[in-house]
């Protein structure tokens, strides 16, 4: 399969604040191409309401992704079942889909689930035909990346049920903050007359898939930041029945967090041409790792 690489176009207005996250959800667009690789990173933007969460993902989509704002299990069959289906399924608020009757939610969950982890090589239809045209054109299995957003308030609402069901280890957090100084600079534009955040707008060059090696020292650099990700960043407080705090792990292992990690540094390879990994694209994964924690916000 052929896929895309990600570089930026400036448009009129400037961007405030926001580079670094536009850097790592391009390197987690371009993780689709590795061929080598786990398959493409699925990522959840956690910010607070306001922050620009929906015009990132929206300006920074790859060229094989499906935007839809709602699904049931039956629509997300109906997306799937196409000679093409999608590699990124981009649902700018998760709230939407889990907001259904519980029955609803589960059953969509649980098939997205499926497609984000191992794949799904049966993937039923309206009827039998459809059924077995399915599988005839996806013997291979269909694997499908999602990029969404939520609120703080309505992740921690689901953290723990997420973590039990593996659901979070198969999600890359991207938990940022506006700094006092950003903050400060959005409301200048504002003022100015720029109602609006504007973002660099993404051209998608078609390119091959293609394999990237990473070098030894690289690959034992990655595997030390997977073990101190999990340990100390993908954690969050929690109080038991005797009121004392203690830190919850998200992930009991770090086995995940290390795959992931070797396919963003090989997207970012691929992002600037690259067949062999170099320190420059470690410096990029070391970069997006700061965001990916659930004990606080990374500020921009």
């Amino acid at each position: 399969m052929k896929g895309c690489l990600y570089v930026l176009r400036e448009v009129d207005a400037p961007v405030i604040g926001v580079e670094r996250l536009q850097r790592a959800l391009r390197i987690i667009a371009a993780s689709a191409n590795v061929q080598n690789g786990s398959g493409p990173v699925s990522c959840n933007l956690i910010a607070p309401s306001d922050a620009g969460k929906t015009e990132l993902i929206l300006s920074s989509q790859p060229s094989n992704a499906r935007v839809v704002n709602d699904f049931t299990f039956a629509t997300l069959i109906k997306i799937l079942d196409t000679p093409k289906p999608p590699t990124f399924l981009i649902v700018p608020d998760l709230n939407v889909i889990i907001s259904h009757r519980p029955t609803v939610a589960a059953l969509a969950m649980a098939l997205l689930l499926s497609l984000m982890a191992e794949g799904v090589t049966d993937i039923p239809g309206i009827d039998e035909e459809s059924k077995l045209k399915a599988k005839k054109l996806k013997q291979a299995g269909v694997k499908v990346a999602l990029v969404t957003g939520m609120t703080p308030e309505m992740f921690q609402g689901k953290r723990g049920q997420w973590r039990k069901t593996g659901f979070l280890r198969r999600l890359v957090p991207i938990h940022y903050a506006y700094s006092a100084e950003t903050e400060k600079a959005i409301q200048t534009s504002i003022e100015q007359g720029l109602d609006t955040l504007s973002y660099f707008h993404n051209s998608m060059p078609r390119v091959r898939q293609t394999a990237v090696d990473l070098p030894a020292a690289i690959r034992h650099e990655l595997r030390e930041l997977s073990e101190i990700v999990v340990t100390r960043q993908l954690t969050w407080g929690t109080h038991g029945r005797d009121g004392q705090k203690r830190e919850q792990q998200a992930h009991a292992y770090p086995f995940s967090a290390h795959k992931t990690l070797r396919q963003l540094c090989r997207a970012s390879a691929l992002l600037h041409g690259r067949k062999t990994a170099t320190n420059a694209d470690l410096k990029d994964v070391k970069d997006l790792v700061k965001f990916m924690r659930y004990d606080r916000p990374e500020e921009i």
